[in-house]
């Protein structure tokens, strides 16, 4: 497994949008014309304006929906919308959903950065091919706003389920940073864990365990990183980091 650092995230502020709920959508790639539309016209602060903006007659190179989602981000920021957390920390992520069968389950992850690095290490595996399109198209956003909309999925193997206990010592189950119920019905928690141990343990637990994530955005990633890097000589180390979502399978 490759090595997992704690973020800074950057997050809704509920005093300022109000429901989050109105402000959150699912990932690009499941989001019709219809959907689109009621996600913009749900909330004028709506992550759809950054994950999938709208095409506009007259879009050229230096304006489009790449660009407006970069000023969509630059105003939410400025205005306080959109908030950075002070302290890095993991984010402990529960889904709480009923499958086709109808037994309510809930699945818990976590959120954080990993370095990136070529295939062939034998420590993270792709587990889809996706259309050339869709990777320009997530490249070119990446490119524009410097910032992961959609966290990578990704997978991990811990059948005993160390790592997600760990992560919830670090939290009051009871008062999570954030919650709410999406369209589908489905009940979503979101906590920080920002305790130097936790963190350090939680690092040293993911390091040897076996990863798969999305193939399209490995590469957009590892593919943004190379041009940020030629493009722009000030990066740091920082630009070799990728926001994934961690799910124990």
């Amino acid at each position: 497994m490759a090595e997992i650092v704690p973020f800074r995230g950057v997050l809704y502020d509920p005093a300022k949008v109000g429901d989050i709920s109105r402000v959150v959508s699912p990932p690009y790639d499941v989001i019709g014309p219809t959907e689109q539309a009621d996600f913009y016209n749900r909330h004028s602060c709506n992550i759809v304006r950054l994950e999938l903006g709208w095409d506009e007659p007259g879009d050229t190179v230096g304006a489009n929906r790449y660009t407006r989602a970069k000023a969509y981000l630059e105003e939410w920021l400025r205005k306080g919308d959109l908030r950075r957390d002070n302290r890095p920390g993991i984010y402990l992520y529960a889904i709480q959903y009923r499958p086709p069968s109808g037994e309510e389950l809930t699945m818990c992850g976590f959120l954080s950065l990993v370095t990136l690095e070529e295939f062939g290490t034998g420590r993270i595996f792709p587990h889809e091919n996706t259309r050339a399109p869709a990777k320009s198209d997530r490249y070119k956003l990446l490119e524009s706003c410097r910032s992961n909309f959609s966290p990578v999925f990704s997978l991990y193997s811990d059948p005993q389920g160390r790592i997600v206990e760990l992560l919830e010592k670090g939290v009051d189950e009871a008062r999570p940073r954030l919650e709410m119920t999406d369209d589908a019905g489905d009940r979503h928690w979101f906590w920080d864990v920002t305790e130097q141990k936790i963190l350090a343990e939680v690092a040293a637990l993911m390091k040897p365990l076996r990863s798969s994530w999305r193939q399209e955005t490995r590469k957009r990633v590892l593919t943004g990183n190379s041009n940020m890097k030629s493009n722009l000589p000030e990066c740091t180390s920082s630009e070799s980091w990728v926001q994934l979502t961690r799910n124990n399978a």
